[in-house]
């Protein structure tokens, strides 16, 4: 029986394999140990006499207090988890109440429809989207006294979109009169090659919510690092007890590799934001000539949206990327949203132009 609440990882799990692909990966590809560590400059591990113990709950603080300048709070607002997705748990839980509705920006992360039916919440999925512009009227129009807190994924993956400063600005007006958050999910906040004026939703209200990982942008996911960031003490207390019942701590091991590499944070999200706008031009090489194709210029993170000019079935095309082509493709319909697919734009090693190539002759043959 298939998992309604995995749609996305399930997929993965049918149809990834060694050799494969993945086109539609949604961060920078990841580095292997060797790679990250000629990116960085020196060895990952080099105290290798401290002993592996259990982390502080809260997090180290050398990683802490790197991501506290970064955000310009003070260490304590600063929570260190395993990824972004146990942050959003956290955060969720904190926020909650013992009940209550959320409001959920579309589209978002597949599996929180299983988290808020096991953390007891109440979600109202909202589209935030018309043609690759947020739209607010519909959040605002939703809120209400039960609503704890609104959930929003910026930029948005898989459009590549973001949201102006002054929409959010109206939504921390409205929730600040009635004491619910914004939970802002902004894995994809450093890959700001189109947009440089985007910031984190701390730099508007800090008693809001910010969600990182140096997954996507740095091309990490296996070490499993994450944040959550807010100036509500009440929030973060309640975050830290949360922390400690989930998990414990953080692992060691991986924030001593995370905090090497926020060490050289300028110099690397320089390098990944010119892979991504190597890949961008590329892109729109191909839209300009292409007879099936079009997509709107994603404007932050490492993804895009490309949708089909006639009518093709996503999924059929994906099977025959794949078996044919070795390309793993997601399929729009799997995210929820139609007519396209997830394409990747973080590939260090990938000719995106033979993919374009790839998918142009299947649909030429598709149509035939």
């Amino acid at each position: 029986m298939k998992n309604n609440y995995f749609p996305l990882e399930t997929y993965y799990d049918e149809n990834f394999a060694d050799g494969v692909i993945d086109i539609s990966c949604s961060g920078i590809e990841p580095y292997s140990f060797y790679e990250l560590q000629s990116l960085i400059g020196s060895e990952l591990v080099s105290d290798i006499y401290s002993p592996i113990e259990y982390a502080e709950s809260f997090g180290v603080h050398a990683l802490r207090s790197q991501l506290a300048e970064k955000y310009n709070v003070c260490e304590s607002c600063v929570l260190i988890t395993n990824g972004a997705s146990e942050s959003i748990t956290i955060a969720l839980m904190a926020t909650s109440n013992n009940g209550g509705n959320v409001i959920v920006g579309m589209p978002f992360y597949n599996p929180l429809k299983m988290l808020l039916k096991t953390i007891g919440l109440r979600p109202q999925y909202i589209n935030t989207y018309e043609n690759y512009v947020f739209t607010y009227s519909n959040i605002m129009n939703a809120i209400n006294k039960n609503t704890c807190a609104i959930l929003l994924n910026n930029p948005n993956n898989p459009i590549g979109a973001i949201i102006d400063k002054k929409i959010l600005s109206l939504l921390i007006n409205k929730l600040n009169e009635t004491g619910a958050k914004i939970i802002v999910d902004e894995v994809g906040l450093w890959l700001t090659y189109r947009n440089k004026n985007y910031n984190s939703i701390i730099a508007l209200d800090g008693n809001m919510i910010a969600i990182g990982s140096l997954s996507k942008a740095f091309g990490v996911p296996g070490i499993r690092i994450g944040w959550l960031i807010t100036t509500d003490m009440d929030i973060m207390s309640k975050a830290i007890e949360i922390k400690r019942t989930l998990s414990c701590s953080t692992s060691i091991f991986a924030q001593s590799i995370a905090s090497k590499i926020l060490y050289d944070s300028e110099n690397i999200l320089m390098h990944h934001n010119n892979i991504i706008s190597k890949n961008i031009v590329a892109l729109k090489k191909y839209l300009s000539t292409s007879e099936f194709i079009r997509c709107s210029l994603p404007s932050a993170g490492a993804t895009c949206f490309p949708t089909f000019k006639h009518d093709i079935n996503a999924k059929k095309l994906a099977h025959k990327m794949l078996s044919s082509h070795n390309y793993l493709m997601v399929p729009g319909e799997i995210l929820g949203i139609d007519n396209g697919f997830r394409l990747g734009l973080g590939f260090r090693n990938t000719d995106l132009i033979k993919f374009f190539n790839a998918i142009e002759y299947e649909i030429k043959t598709f149509a035939s």
